[in-house]
């Protein structure tokens, strides 16, 4: 059961029976036949998306029952050996592996914190108001579910909410995304965040979605920017741009606004996009000052925490060269000629690996490579563009190994760049600047991945090249299978949405992004 439910963080979860399913579809037909006998499934008799006839334990429609033999703060406890991680109730810092457990209703707290806590001369009034997860069955679950999937990350806990939301700063909050139906019983539920935010805040919240799902605004009466990229990428240097003058913009207009940022985590699009507007609006000194903060800020433990992904870290000091000048949006394209793997990575059954490239200029893919066949006793790999592949703006390059095995691919590596921030037509990045590689035992920590670039097409005579980098190429491999045999279904590539290149907000309005963008520029260099 533990490991069920550890898999299945990200996923759908039937909040009776804590089985994970790949779509919301297969969870609600689960749903209707083991949990609601009494609502058949046929035709057009399918509950909506959103899942509003199966009530949460936020409805006011849904009345549990409360245990008769403990009330909210009558716990009885006994010392127990921990086979998972479990936070504590109290403090919320996760318990090793000896705490205390409920016997009548599963809480768990640590040794220290019942003693301190819940000493025997505090007065009823008082305890009532201790965090203390509720006792119906149903809604135990969504506790510890929703606990169990934030993990690591701070929770707003008081005596009348119980969410994934941090405070970064006094007007800067971040939290995971804001969910309906089913998916409440491990997500933000919608209707308790726009409780809060209102009953905290007024009218005076704006919330930026970064994610690429939508959701009810009417609930957050009407106050929610939509600006959503795909998931585990760093978002358009320009987007990014438009984003922080969206911001900087609401907080400014009146001292008592406050920004609510979310992507479906909470943790990298959402850390990029506060730790740029932090350095921007000068409350950190540096981009690393910044991450650093974020992550201090969003979880208990920072080393385990912030933005981890090397690109979405990479994008943050891009914002700031850019502020100083140093990176420009407006450049001429650059033609990509070569890319060179020093090292081997390991991923074939004999080691070695078969990989092959594809390339995305704005999230658009325009190159596949074929697939190359290389062996251990290899030092490099050097794969050549015939003529060059012209590049402009942001560009995302990943990189497969294709498994024989199982006629599927392993992601070798990921990265994305800003050719505006190329400088003398070449580009380095080492295992700890590539996405997925940074953490990848098959990746050897000596590997590095180098571009080599022009700014024509004709390599030759456009750019001088060294000895060294001259042998290299002389040496480039070829492919020893064509594109077509790795042109998988687009489906694949799931993070890839077509909608997100018109993911700029209506609200903020689509045709102002490149004036924002210009204003942002320039109040960053006076």
């Amino acid at each position: 059961m533990n490991k069920a439910v550890n898999t299945a963080l990200e996923g759908f979860i039937c909040p009776a029976c804590l089985v994970d399913f790949p779509s919301a579809s297969k969870l609600q037909d689960h749903w209707l036949k083991f949990h609601s006998p009494k609502v058949t499934a046929s035709g057009t008799d399918r509950v909506s998306d959103d899942y509003e006839s199966i009530p949460d334990d936020s409805s006011p429609d849904f009345a549990p029952q409360e245990s008769k033999d403990h009330n909210s703060c009558d716990h009885v406890f006994k010392s127990d050996l921990l086979a998972v991680l479990e936070k504590c109730g109290f403090c919320g810092q996760e318990i090793d592996s000896f705490g205390k457990i409920c016997e009548g209703c599963n809480f768990h707290c640590h040794d220290k914190c019942e003693k301190m806590t819940l000493p025997d001369e505090v007065d009823v009034g008082k305890r009532s108001r201790l965090p203390s997860p509720p006792k119906s069955l149903v809604t135990n679950i969504c506790y510890h579910m929703r606990h169990r999937v934030s993990k690591n990350r701070v929770r707003h806990v008081d005596e009348h909410f119980d969410l994934d939301m941090t405070y970064i700063t006094d007007r800067i909050i971040a939290m995971s995304f804001p969910a309906s139906g089913l998916e409440t019983t491990y997500r933000n539920n919608l209707r308790e965040v726009a409780k809060m935010l209102q009953t905290n805040h007024g009218d005076k919240f704006m919330v930026f979605n970064l994610s690429e799902r939508r959701y009810d605004i009417s609930k957050l009466n009407h106050q929610v920017l939509d600006f959503g990229w795909p998931d585990h990428l760093a978002p358009p240097l320009e987007r990014l741009c438009s984003i922080i003058k969206s911001i900087d913009s609401w907080l400014k207009s009146d001292p008592l606004h406050v920004v609510v940022v979310h992507c479906k985590g909470g943790k990298g699009r959402t850390g990029v996009v506060i730790a740029a507007y932090m350095h921007f609006s000068k409350i950190c000194s540096s981009p690393q000052a910044a991450l650093d903060w974020f992550a201090m800020k969003r979880f208990y433990d920072d080393s385990l925490g912030g933005v981890t992904q090397p690109s979405q870290r990479r994008y943050v000091h891009y914002f700031s060269d850019y502020l100083d000048g140093k990176v420009k949006l407006n450049t001429d394209p650059i033609f990509l000629h070569h890319i060179i793997v020093h090292g081997i990575p390991s991923f074939d059954t004999k080691d070695g690996c078969k990989p092959f490239l594809r390339v995305y200029d704005g999230l658009k893919l325009i190159y596949t490579s074929g697939v190359y066949h290389v062996t251990p006793d290899m030092e490099r790999i050097c794969i050549t563009i015939e003529g060059g592949l012209i590049l402009h703006g942001d560009v995302l390059i990943k990189c497969y190994h294709k498994n024989t095995l199982s006629s599927g691919r392993d992601i070798i590596f990921r990265c994305q760049f800003h050719t505006g921030a190329v400088r003398d037509y070449g580009l380095e990045l080492d295992k700890t600047e590539l996405d997925d590689a940074c953490k990848d035992r098959r990746f050897p920590d000596g590997c590095k991945v180098e571009f080599v670039f022009s700014a024509t097409g004709n390599f030759v005579s456009d750019i001088k090249i060294n000895e060294r980098l001259r042998s290299i190429i002389r040496h480039s491999l070829h492919p020893v299978e064509n594109p077509d045999t790795v042109l998988y279904p687009l489906a694949l590539d799931n993070w890839y949405d077509s909608t997100t290149d018109g993911a700029v907000s209506s609200a903020a309005g689509a045709s102002n992004a490149k004036e924002e963008t210009d204003d942002i520029s320039q109040k960053g260099l006076t």
